[in-house]
């Protein structure tokens, strides 16, 4: 069976100053997620093919791509490849808002009392 190669196709912005290039990334395929762009069950090229297209190290792509497997946003699988999980939320329905606290930590933050310092 011959290998298939890909005509995966994205536009990724520039990378910010100081950014590291697994993190931008893992950002931009991220946005590339939840914005539609990239739809669910779309396979994405292998990490070696990834590397190359996009002038990058296959270690950077690697990193990247697990931890947006890791996060639920990819799937993989040994001769299936990598592709875009189907269920996929948008991060405002999937993080809970800051200034809300479950009761347990409302009860911790309530009884909490500084530590006296300490005197010798």
């Amino acid at each position: 069976m011959s290998k298939v190669v890909s005509s995966f196709e994205l536009s990724l912005k520039h990378r910010a100053r100081g950014q590291t290039l697994a993190n931008w990334l893992y950002t931009e395929l991220r946005a590339a997620i939840l914005e539609g762009r990239l739809k669910p069950g779309v396979q994405l090229p292998a990490t070696r093919d990834f590397a190359r297209r996009y002038r990058i190290s296959r270690g950077t792509v690697v990193s990247a791509f697990e931890r947006l497997q890791d996060e639920g946003y990819i799937w993989s699988r040994v001769g299936v490849g990598t592709k875009v999980s189907a269920k996929v939320l948008p991060d405002e329905t999937t993080r809970r808002p800051r200034h809300q606290l479950t009761a347990h930590l409302e009860r911790v933050v309530s009884n909490y009392r500084k530590p006296k310092p300490f005197v010798n």
